[in-house]
């Protein structure tokens, strides 16, 4: 949380789990039961692996919402967790809309990596002072000083950049540059 006004306008304990504490358990059970079906013996942890399709299994459990599973769980808690694990997804991913002084699309993945797309055509259809459009580029740089691979693929003017950074270095700044832009 980026700061006490944020941590205040969160009531995580008043504003969910005093709502929900006997919904908040049944989830907790459903994600056992998950765990010892897809990886028996081992401690619990979220196997990113094996479920990647959180709206479809959604909307199964929301068809037998209020009856109980072949495994003895609830579909309404299943529905409950894949809705949790979806919006989860959603929120670290933070799809970064563009704007009206940028045209491009950001997709960040927490402070680690981010997807930044490129659009050449903009630069031929604007009215700008120079003209850039590549027909074919392909970059890649392991930015050694900051700790960062980047790769940029444009095939027609249209492409992306990736770029990961591997070091907390990158990590440090990006916090800081989002604290000082309010976000």
């Amino acid at each position: 949380m980026k700061d006490a006004q944020d941590r205040k306008d969160t009531p995580v304990y008043s504003g969910v789990f005093k709502y929900f504490p006997l919904a908040l358990q049944e989830i907790a059970r459903v994600s056992k039961a998950g765990n010892d079906q897809h990886n028996p013996g081992k401690p619990l942890f979220w196997d990113r692996s094996k479920s990647g399709d959180e709206l479809d299994a959604l909307a199964r459990h929301l068809l037998e919402a209020g009856t109980f599973d072949t495994d003895g769980q609830r579909h309404s808690a299943k529905l409950a967790w894949r809705g949790l694990s979806n919006l989860q997804k959603e929120l670290e991913m933070q799809i970064i809309k563009p704007t009206k002084t940028d045209s491009n699309w950001y997709l960040n993945f927490g402070d680690n990596a981010f997807i930044h797309s490129i659009n050449d055509w903009g630069q031929i259809i604007g009215r700008y002072n120079w003209y850039n459009f590549h027909f074919i580029h392909l970059y890649i740089e392991n930015d050694v000083m900051t700790g960062g691979l980047e790769i940029e693929c444009v095939v027609l003017g249209i492409g992306f950049r990736f770029r990961w950074n591997y070091n907390d270095k990158v990590k440090k700044l990006v916090k800081k540059a989002r604290k000082r832009a309010g976000k």
